[in-house]
């Protein structure tokens, strides 16, 4: 493959060339631009390209300034060497590409005579002339020869460039909760509250922290009296996440507060401590745009015991195990 993109520069350079003759006057002076990529240093320095074109012309051709640029560059592609040729000035332009090299020997070899016919044309002819070979197209000089075509340069198939991928995201996201919750067995009866969370999200984990508050329930003696209950507490979870479904672990300390109601003698309020550790399984459902609702019920063991007493009469404890059911709405900040 040395020689793709040959004829694209040859057929501008034979465009403005006339024949030379026998002097040491380079037939088209340039000004030498040539570069090797950081990977393609094993290649010919500049110096050494001059000399090999001035070896094979026979005479300077490179001067600074010159009237045409010629750059040359050698990069590595895909593990395979490529030579990229300009030629540049007034009047004057061509482009040629030497691609395929697995190493620099045959590329500065292909280089070296792409360059040399840039400057002059005829070079190569004027070679043969000189080892005594007789090209079949000269041998009647006085008669013209026709034009021929110049070759077509054969395109260099490329397989299709595949999209990259978006990588995976490896910090987490910032996610803010809210919503209601039941919980059975802490309170009397059913308790109602709101739980508002911040948790950090990430592709397979999530952790957070919940505030949970709910609503004074009552209970009531054979006698009439009456005593209320409500608890806030903070719950931290840890969940994992497959698909859409969201299997977690969590430990809750908070506070019950139990006050005597209507018809209690000497009635007063009392807080006992809350703590207990559970099980939640969830399923959050996307919305679009960062938004999501999640949906989730508890199972969870008190490590305190609460008792509400009215005299001597114990009006309710807490319950050996505590269910719990929730919604809220999540929305991604970050």
């Amino acid at each position: 493959m040395l020689g793709i993109g040959l004829a694209s520069l040859l057929v501008h350079a034979r465009g403005s060339a006339q024949t030379r003759p026998e002097s040491t006057t380079p037939v088209r002076p340039v000004h030498l631009v040539y570069t090797r990529a950081p990977d393609a240093e094993d290649c010919p320095d500049a110096e050494s390209i001059r000399q090999a074109v001035r070896s094979r012309l026979g005479y300077e051709p490179f001067y600074d300034p010159a009237p045409a640029t010629l750059a040359a560059r050698i990069t590595r592609e895909r593990g395979k060497l490529v030579a990229r040729i300009e030629l540049s000035g007034p009047g004057e332009s061509g482009h040629q590409e030497i691609a395929g090299a697995a190493d620099c020997a045959g590329l500065a070899s292909a280089v070296i005579v792409a360059i040399a016919l840039a400057i002059d044309p005829l070079a190569h002819e004027r070679s043969e002339e000189s080892t005594g070979a007789v090209s079949p197209e000269r041998t009647a000089p006085a008669q013209e020869q026709p034009a021929r075509p110049a070759p077509t340069t054969p395109a260099i198939a490329r397989p299709p460039e595949q999209p990259r991928r978006p990588s995976p995201r490896t910090s987490p996201r910032v996610r803010t909760t809210g919503g209601v919750a039941i919980n059975l067995g802490s309170q009397p009866g059913a308790a109602f509250g709101t739980a508002l969370g911040l948790e950090l999200a990430w592709r397979r984990f999530t952790t957070g922290l919940e505030w949970q508050s709910f609503l004074p329930t009552a209970v009531a003696s054979e006698s009439g009296a009456r005593a209320r209950a409500s608890m806030t507490r903070g719950v931290l979870v840890a969940c994992g996440t497959i698909g859409s479904l969201e299997p977690c672990a969590f430990v809750s300390a908070g506070a019950v507060r139990g006050t005597g109601a209507e018809g209690t003698a000497n009635a007063r309020s009392d807080v006992t401590w809350y703590r207990s550790v559970g099980a939640r399984a969830a399923t959050r459902l996307p919305l679009g745009s960062g938004v999501s609702v999640r949906l989730h019920t508890d199972l969870e063991v008190p490590l305190v015991e609460t008792r509400l007493v009215v005299g001597t009469s114990p009006l309710f404890d807490t319950s050996v195990i505590v269910w719990g059911f929730g919604g809220s709405v999540c929305v991604d900040l970050l």
